[in-house]
């Protein structure tokens, strides 16, 4: 068996996969389920899971992205799907690797999508309190700008004590939290995306002091280390 355990390691991107070969047990807080050859795999971005692949880690043609799903939450699943649709995948993914032009890419993507995406489970994203949905907003556009509460809690016209209550209660962290969270998503996205730059480039474009705090940030958060996280990459 090979057990690979994300449940302290929210994924920092979206993925879409077919599983080509072999059998993996997933556990996760929304469900459990098993994927088989054939079998769709979907992990929404932030979702954490427990994967127990049976024999050796198996083989699936996946794709990584990044997509706004608006006011809809998904959670990581299986869809049972036609062998046409688990072959579109595998065309988009081939057209990945060998066009060039990015609207060829990007339409084999979306081709395959459509064939299955409104099949997808999903329920409606919780909604941020509208009395701090300005300083949400401002953190999730920017969070690698230095900001102090005073200054958070002055775009939502509230006091410091009630705004600082306000963001507690609904978003179930304090405000410096999670700008800290935000950072090291992106902060993980960029260790994906980017194999070329260095942990210290990533710590310096994200505002952080040194290389060696935003080391000790990322490992508080995401239970490992920004090296190890990066050498994950792939599997899922």
């Amino acid at each position: 068996h090979t057990i690979i355990d994300f449940l302290e390691i929210p994924r920092p991107i979206s993925s879409l996969a077919v599983c080509d070969a072999g059998e993996a047990h997933y556990t996760s807080p929304d469900g459990d389920f098993i994927l088989y050859p054939g079998d769709l795999l979907f992990i929404p971005q932030n979702a954490v899971y427990r994967v127990d692949w049976q024999d050796e880690p198996g083989q699936l043609t996946a794709f990584h992205f990044i997509m706004d799903y608006g006011d809809r939450r998904y959670s990581i699943q299986k869809l049972d799907i036609l062998p046409e649709e688990a072959d579109a995948v595998r065309r988009a993914e081939k057209r990945f690797r060998t066009e060039d032009d990015p609207f060829t890419i990007t339409a084999g993507f979306y081709d395959a999508c459509a064939r299955f995406w409104d099949r997808l489970v999903w329920k409606p994203r919780p909604r941020i309190d509208p009395r701090i949905r300005p300083a949400v907003e401002y953190l999730e556009r920017c969070p690698e700008l230095p900001v102090t509460i005073a200054e958070l809690a002055a775009r939502c016209c509230l006091s410091e004590p009630h705004f600082y209550a306000c963001f507690r209660e609904t978003m179930g962290t304090s405000p410096i939290d999670y700008r800290r969270r935000l950072l090291v998503s992106r902060g993980a996205r960029m260790l994906l995306e980017s194999p070329a730059l260095s942990i210290g480039d990533i710590a310096e474009t994200l505002g952080f002091s040194s290389e060696t705090y935003f080391r000790r940030v990322f490992h508080a958060v995401m239970s490992c280390s920004p090296r190890e996280y990066r050498r994950r990459d792939g599997i899922l």
